[in-house]
């Protein structure tokens, strides 16, 4: 609307008098132009308060130098290039280069849990990859790709990767630069339950898109990409060229794309995308032009003269921008730096600051307009109208009006100065909880004089920065007066770094740099749970979690963040580690109503394992079922375990073994134990000791205390590796030191039976009673045995108490032999040892002969409950 009235004004080529007497004609043409003005300010506004932000996120890999593979020219390059290109274009970006497979592996992680509330996430790579099996997998810098297990323990199948996409974000796009030559060095691989040929070394296999996906190769399916003569190979150079075209839809970007790449190739490379998109999508959407003053007034003296002082123009990337004075009055003058402006001259837009209007034998009274369009580089414009009353200086005295002229006075200055003093701050954003607000006072003048820009010269690396609905990017004039509404989302896994935005303000200059630092909440910090998806921090063993402090830290983050659903769930963890199991029940329901996936599975383990409610297996599969279906490693471990087990269904070996497969895939280092067990010693398949290790291996690498404890057993009885007691000794050491709860029974075992080490039962006992309290039912029962050597009635008594402990703490109930060797020591030992344990339960009853067994074994339990563990624990 205000471009047709201005174009219409334009049209009549000033055939109305531009400035007239107060009257019946002017008061007529005031209200034509007041009104088509607001209509035209409202339709821009409305359009804009409709513009709600859409949160992008991307993960840019490339992988150049490879240890046993060819190494790649230009994958770094391109990475650097593209994530240029992305931010730019909006989105908070990941990106690393020459990563190993924990490396990656930790890139996703940090990728799957910053997609949360995404709109759009994005996946880019460059490098090596491979199709095997119609897969495709990704081929970190460490990978050798020489023995069958290589599939599964060192590379990434990529549809593990959009499986999280499609499961947290509306529309996905997959852009693979990866179709080199063929890397492998075996010929056979395990996939799953299959050993699998390598029958087509070439290029990539096609990727079905779900609804909503749009997959792109950088050649087509099982054809082979050039890795490029340039820094950038021939796909990448495209598309960073092509990317940032405005309003340009994806899917015709991708067309000029594949049209360069076959021109830079000799048709030698074509590029190929699989398409489900349903809606349009725009890297670069530009829907707005830049921000103006569409109507602006200045009151101009008598005779004399005053600066426009209109602000300049927003944008919110670096845009050049430039203004056009089309509409001039026919009395009076518009003057830049002394000379009067010419009508269409384009100037730049700091002109609409600093123009003059000499009201110079114009008549008091007068009012008039000045017409003018900002056109950014992009090719949009916007237009805005600078109303021009003169008034004389009774009458300015009258309205208390104040005339905006010459440059900024001393006061302004010294407001000025206040307010670059104020942006002078470092800010700690929580991560994880949404945009937070960087609490800036907007600059509002004294005086009537407009608020300067803020140049933006550069935002921070990681996290988006935002103005309203607007991501800031370096480049961008923002308007003083406006930036209390500028927000900052800091990346997930950015705690203890250091950011900064660095302005300067309009042309008075001052510089400035606002600092961010963000920062984990003590509720993440303190019980955040290893790989949880939904989470921000890296996490905490339940053993690792300071009850008082986490259920404080948490009480207050669902206090003052109630919309985000994992802080409940991390109360929860707080809550049993508080060994308050109702309301950590309580806890986990309401976040697994909000939609917080590693919440299901707590309840699942909860039934599992009688926590509050009685054992219920068929729950606790339905609870891993749906966290399986929602993509987190948890859910699919356990669910998967219970297929392939037959606990509670009918067995179901093959699916049973992809579904832990790709848990082990996604990090989960239980999967890998469970994997490496089954293949140890054959469990409902065939027997594969050197498959085992290898998955042992792999836990062991991140540290995994389950992985050090079962490695350290194969070394202590040489399955799978040569015998090395010293090694098993070393790596049952590092996990009894990391809070294994069977770790210590091995130690115990190898001092009782002298392996490696003087045979010193003292020791031994002293072993065997530290995995008893940390709930192993074997260290109880050893701890048992090794009392009932001795032939004293405390020994006896001693023996009763670890014995009733043992069979307390055996989940499986299978060992009856352990009641058997209870039932057979004397009456008087139980008697005692039911005594000493009712001390401990502040109770003097003593069960009667007919049931002494049994009642001794839940007064044990009692005991072990009252004096450590939680349900929670391991």
């Amino acid at each position: 609307m205000l471009a047709v009235w201005i174009g219409s004004v334009s049209a009549r080529r000033h055939r109305f008098p531009l400035f007239a007497k107060s009257g019946a004609a002017l008061r007529r043409y005031e209200k034509a132009a007041v009104t088509t003005l607001l209509i035209s300010l409202a339709i821009l506004l409305s359009t804009a308060a409709g513009l709600a932000a859409e949160r992008r996120v991307a993960l840019v890999l490339g992988n150049s130098e490879y240890s046993a593979l060819p190494e790649l020219r230009n994958p770094t390059n391109d990475i650097a290039e593209v994530t240029k290109v992305l931010r730019r274009a909006g989105f908070e970006v990941i990106s690393a280069a020459d990563q190993d497979r924990l490396g990656i592996e930790a890139m996703i992680e940090r990728f799957f849990r910053s997609l949360g509330g995404a709109d759009i996430s994005l996946f880019y790579y460059s490098g090596h990859a491979i199709q095997l099996a119609g897969s495709n997998y990704i081929v970190p810098t460490d990978a050798k790709l020489a023995s069958p297990y290589d599939i599964e323990i060192q590379t990434i199948n990529i549809d593990t990767i959009l499986s999280q996409m499609r499961i947290k974000s509306r529309m996905q796009f997959v852009f693979l630069d990866a179709c080199r030559d063929n890397p492998f060095r075996s010929q056979r691989f395990w996939i799953a339950d299959r050993l699998q040929r390598v029958d087509n070394a070439k290029g990539l296999a096609q990727i079905r898109p779900g609804l909503g996906t749009l997959i792109s190769f950088s050649t087509e399916p099982g054809s082979v990409a050039f890795d490029g003569k340039g820094a950038l190979s021939p796909f990448t150079d495209a598309f960073v060229s092509r990317a940032l075209t405005p309003n340009r839809e994806i899917r015709v970007l991708l067309t000029d794309v594949r049209r360069d790449v076959i021109e830079a190739t000799g048709g030698r490379q074509i590029p190929w995308e699989n398409s489900s998109l349903t809606e349009p999508f725009f890297l670069m959407d530009r829907k707005l032009p830049p921000l103006v003053a569409s109507m602006h007034h200045v009151t101009v003296p008598e005779n004399g003269s005053t600066r426009f002082g209109l602000p300049e123009p927003q944008v919110f990337d670096d845009a050049a921008l430039q203004v056009t004075f089309d509409l001039l009055p026919d009395m009076g003058r518009l003057l830049l730096d002394g000379r009067p402006v010419e009508s269409a001259r384009r100037y730049p837009a700091t002109a609409l600051n600093s123009a003059v209007f000499d009201a110079a034998g114009v008549p008091e009274g007068s009012v008039g307009l000045v017409g003018y369009t900002v056109r950014d580089s992009y090719g949009q414009s916007a237009r805005g109208v600078v109303a021009l009353t003169v008034q004389s200086a009774s009458e300015r005295t009258r309205s208390g009006q104040t005339l905006v002229a010459g440059p900024p006075t001393l006061d302004l200055r010294s407001e000025m100065d206040e307010f670059a003093t104020s942006l002078q701050r470092t800010i700690h954003p929580v991560i994880g909880v949404g945009p937070v607000s960087l609490e800036l006072q907007p600059f509002k003048p004294a005086d009537q004089q407009s608020a300067p820009n803020l140049m933006i010269s550069s935002v921070p690396s990681k996290g988006i920065l935002r103005m309203g609905e607007r991501t800031v990017l370096p480049g961008a004039r923002i308007s003083a007066a406006e930036i209390g509404t500028m927000t900052y989302e800091p990346q997930v896994g950015s705690q203890g770094q250091t950011f900064a935005v660095e302005a300067s303000l309009g042309d008075s200059g001052h510089k400035v740099t606002m600092r961010i630092e963000p920062k984990l909440h003590e509720c993440d910090v303190t019980a955040a749970e290893p790989l949880d998806l939904d989470g921000v921090a890296p996490g905490v063993l339940p053993n690792e979690i300071d009850a008082s402090r986490a259920m404080a830290a948490c009480t207050e983050a669902s206090r003052t963040y109630p919309n985000v659903a994992r802080f409940l769930f991390q109360l929860g963890r707080a809550q049993l580690a508080a060994r308050d199991i109702d309301a950590a029940w309580n806890s986990f329901e309401e976040s697994a109503a909000r939609h917080h996936r590693r919440a299901l599975h707590q309840l699942g383990y909860m039934y599992a394992v009688g926590a509050g409610r009685p054992i219920d297996r068929s729950k606790a599969n339905d609870y891993y079922k749906q966290n399986a279906n929602l993509g987190d490693p948890y859910g699919i471990y356990n669910y998967g375990r219970a297929v392939f087990y037959g606990r509670g269904m009918e067995p179901n070996v093959t699916e049973g073994l992809e579904l832990m497969l790709r848990a082990a895939e996604m990090g989960h280092t239980y999967a890998m134990n469970e994997l490496g067990a089954i293949f140890l010693y054959g469990r409902n398949i065939g027997q594969d000791q050197a498959r085992a290790i290898e998955f042992y291996k792999a836990g062991l690498a991140r540290n995994d205390i389950y992985s050090m404890n079962n490695l350290g057993l194969a070394y202590l009885e040489g399955k799978g590796v040569r015998k090395d007691f010293k090694r098993a000794r070393e790596l049952f050491s590092a996990a009894t030191q990391g809070g294994h709860p069977a770790a210590p029974s091995n130690l115990g075992r190898m001092y009782r039976d002298g392996i490696s080490v003087r045979k010193n039962e003292a020791e031994a006992a002293r072993w065997f009673e530290k995995s008893a309290e940390r709930g192993d039912a074997w260290g109880a029962f050893w701890r048992g045995e090794l009392a009932a050597q001795g032939k004293s009635a405390r020994d006896l008594s001693t023996a009763a108490q670890f014995m009733s402990l043992a069979i307390a703490l055996d989940r499986t109930g299978t060992n009856t032999s352990w009641k058997e060797r209870l039932a057979g020591l004397p009456l008087a030992a139980k008697r005692q040892a039911a005594r000493d344990l009712s001390r401990e339960l502040s109770s003097e009853r003593v069960p009667r002969d007919a049931d002494l067994d049994s009642e001794l074994v839940q007064i044990a339990r009692a005991a072990w409950q009252k004096r450590n563990p939680r349900v929670d624990l391991f």
